[in-house]
């Protein structure tokens, strides 16, 4: 498994490697006549298709806004590259410069899907053992809601997480993935339980499986810039500057060493530790975040700390990186951090982030509120958030419904999240197709249906072929659908007949999605 995973990231480290220093090879490529275009942003507000002149490098990692070489337009073309471009998009043309090659753009057929799914198999589907030896995240990721801990435990011990699962179950609630956030080990970076607050995580652990939970733990590579690490900061365990002094971060909890797994002895070292968290406490996976030390990183520094620290999840299925990486089709959950808090507007920037990743090959994701999805007490926004969450990639409740709705008023909370055993398996199967022929599993409308005028479209989506979803992203209880041309049937069988645009009003306690298939007598 590691050396098909270490695949995965040879690009990684070819893209950061590179310096951005002046191109040494320019492309002009006209924009077509009515042609659109997605692509290099894989999430961070950019808004797509392009409208908007705008200019970057791909080559300048940015743990809030990641960029891909990669480009598809409705026309079915395509641009690619294996190495970081500079980009500029003038509304009239792309310019496009390279330091390795002339890139050009590609026909890949006539439409968005075509060019998309001809770049994926030609240039990021290959590996050395054939497409079907591609892994892909847990089915758990998929078929299970994920409870995000952190903002309802912000210091977690085994009492307070023990208590929490009973409580989603006592609530009515289904068992699934029980992540928990910072606060659990004795000491930043050490990969140990806090025996003070965590007495006993074997029993503890055992006990959730039981219930039918997996136990996700957060990890980072902090320790504290104090005591013996910082006597000893040159060890060879800590990351170092160009000048050689230890770089120093700084977050909630204080300021910290960063562990450096581009040291192959200290990612040896944290292997083992993670390992041994597996083996001997039954942790079922990992979040791995290293925002805050990302953000001060580049080139190569950068580029050796993340193949390092990619590292650390080869072989484990329940994983996820946040931030994740520039590199597509990595076989792990793809955290994308999102400039809004938690409100009516994360909704919709969240939606749109996830379509925008699916056509530049990041399939898996997760969209990240600034401050939480705990952050709220609105109980329409937190209702209207999980019913948009169960046709996500990864259903994430971030806070307990029942601390905002009691009663009868709670019963629509737990229809929301029993709505992921209608989607989970179909959102499984969707998975096993993007690892092996690219297929995004949420589809940009204009992807599924070409030349019928979706392209300014994002409030709205396919969940592969099968569904289409009309989340309400506002606090009216109605919203405008756009059906392409079939025949649709809402969830209580009403019939719609497209193309068609029509405003519908949605009950509180109602997701909007609709399936398409003949109906009797017609044609």
């Amino acid at each position: 498994m590691r050396k098909k995973l270490s695949l995965l990231f040879i690009s990684f480290g070819l893209l950061l490697a590179v310096t951005a220093q002046a191109a040494g090879f320019t492309s002009r490529i006209a924009v077509l006549r009515g042609e659109q275009w997605w692509g290099v942003f894989v999430n961070g507000g950019h808004e797509e298709p392009f409208t908007k002149p705008f200019k970057v490098n791909t080559a300048d990692y940015d743990a809030s806004s990641l960029t891909t070489p990669f480009l598809v337009s409705t026309a079915g073309r395509y641009i690619w590259s294996s190495a970081p471009l500079e980009i500029e998009f003038t509304g009239d043309e792309l310019i496009i410069g390279s330091d390795v090659e002339e890139v050009k753009a590609v026909s890949g057929g006539r439409t968005l899907r075509a060019a998309y799914t001809v770049c994926c198999l030609r240039n990021l589907l290959r590996t050395e053992q054939g497409d079907a030896s591609r892994p892909s995240p847990s089915a758990d990721f998929f078929n299970l809601p994920l409870y995000d801990t952190g903002h309802e435990l912000p210091a977690p011990d085994a009492a307070s997480l023990a208590d929490y699962a009973a409580q989603i179950v006592q609530h009515g609630f289904p068992a699934g993935i029980l992540l928990v956030g910072d606060g659990w080990q004795a000491s930043d970076g050490s990969f140990m339980f806090d025996p003070e607050y965590f007495a006993d995580p074997r029993t503890l652990i055992a006990d959730l499986h039981a219930k039918g939970f997996k136990v996700m733990l957060t990890v980072n590579p902090y320790v504290p810039a104090a005591g013996r690490n910082f006597r000893n900061p040159a060890s060879g365990r800590f990351l170092c500057g160009a000048d050689g002094r230890p770089t120093v971060v700084s977050n909630a909890s204080g300021y910290h060493l960063c562990l450096d797994p581009g040291n192959p002895d200290e990612a040896a070292r944290m292997r083992a530790q993670l390992a041994k968290l597996r083996a001997e406490y039954g942790v079922d996976g990992f979040l791995f975040d290293a925002g805050t030390v990302v953000a001060t990183l580049q080139g190569e520094r950068l580029a050796a700390f993340m193949k390092g620290w990619a590292s650390l999840g080869e072989g484990i299925e329940l994983c996820e990186y946040a931030p994740g990486f520039d590199t597509p089709f990595t076989p792990y959950i793809n955290g994308l951090p999102a400039g809004s808090p938690f409100d009516w507007e994360f909704l919709a920037s969240g939606q749109a982030d996830i379509l925008s990743a699916g056509l530049v090959g990041y399939p898996f994701c997760r969209p990240l509120p600034a401050d939480g999805a705990g952050s709220s007490d609105d109980p329409r926004l937190l209702l209207r958030y999980l019913q948009q969450a169960a046709a996500m990639p990864v259903m994430n409740i971030g806070f307990a419904p029942w601390r905002v709705a009691s009663g009868a008023d709670l019963g629509p909370f737990r229809e929301a999240v029993r709505l992921r055993e209608l989607f989970g398996p179909y959102l499984a199967e969707l998975a096993r197709d993007a690892v092996r022929v690219g297929e995004p599993m949420l589809r940009h409308m204009a992807y599924q249906f070409p030349r019928n005028g979706f392209a300014d479209c994002p409030d709205q989506f396919m969940l592969g072929s099968r569904y289409l979803i009309a989340p309400v992203l506002d606090s009216t209880d109605r919203r405008l659908v756009r059906f392409p041309k079939g025949v649709w049937y809402d969830a209580g069988g009403k019939r719609y007949k497209g193309p068609l645009v029509t405003e519908i009003a949605v009950a509180p306690d109602r997701l909007l999605y609709f399936e398409q298939r003949p109906a009797k007598g017609d044609k």
